[in-house]
């Protein structure tokens, strides 16, 4: 099987959660670089592309991009994948891809579903893994938001807090964490009380952010590294 021998084959991982180990993306790496060998053809490292906890549910990622870049330079002949999963997991996205990589003649090989879109079937079997893959993200998105109700109903915390509460870990008899629940913070409740008390006395939005600031005051994420101007007008506000 020569399949790949002489191309510039184009490897692409991804894994959609940071719950997923890192390794996930050597492991896949490693499985579409045997698959490579397998077929005659070669990895250039240059041409490894990777998207760390990123949904296949949008094409928003910049090892995807780069990738599809590349391709429409015409500088890849093909690309193998661990499954097309890995690539889109929308249906309609899916197609576009699939269409994209048709006009360029540019083959799609999933080492594990089996995908090649260059074969007589091919489009057949890209369109039926990419809707299966659809369903799953349907399917995906349905228990996620019941087990977030759930949560919700029994008190604990779904994520996002504001500003001003903390959660505490709730545990069993044994220890195990079962939830967290949602608890005022003391110090940041402190500093709400204030915002809308100096906003009664007549302060602006901004007069208050510049009094804080002056004050020191730890704004929201304080420790973010996307957090640099401290308080600010909107932040009051929200």
């Amino acid at each position: 099987n020569n399949q790949l021998a002489g191309k510039r084959v184009a490897i692409y991982a991804r894994y959609s959660s940071h719950l997923q180990r890192e390794a996930s993306i050597e492991d896949q790496v490693r499985r579409c670089s045997d698959y490579v060998a397998v077929a005659g053809g070669r990895v250039d490292p240059e041409l490894v592309f990777a998207d760390h906890a990123i949904s296949g549910a949008s094409l928003c990622r910049s090892g995807f991009e780069h990738m599809m870049r590349l391709v429409a330079e015409k500088r890849v002949d093909a690309i193998v994948t661990e499954d097309v999963g890995r690539i889109s997991r929308d249906f309609a996205d899916s197609a576009d891809i699939f269409r994209r990589l048709q006009y360029q003649q540019i083959p799609l090989l999933g080492v594990a579903d089996g995908v090649d879109t260059s074969a007589k079937h091919g489009k057949v079997t890209f369109h039926i893994k990419a809707l299966v893959n659809d369903i799953y993200l349907d399917d995906l998105r349905d228990k996620t938001l019941r087990g977030l109700e759930g949560r919700a109903r029994a008190g604990f915390s779904t994520g996002g807090l504001p500003y001003g509460y903390r959660s505490r870990a709730e545990v069993d008899a044994h220890g195990k964490v079962i939830g967290y629940r949602v608890e005022a913070d003391p110090s940041q409740a402190e500093v709400v009380r204030r915002v809308f008390a100096l906003y009664l006395e007549g302060q602006s939005l901004d007069g208050i952010a510049r009094r804080f600031n002056a004050e020191q005051v730890p704004p929201p994420r304080a420790n973010s590294r996307h957090r640099q101007k401290g308080w600010v007008a909107t932040t009051i506000r929200a």
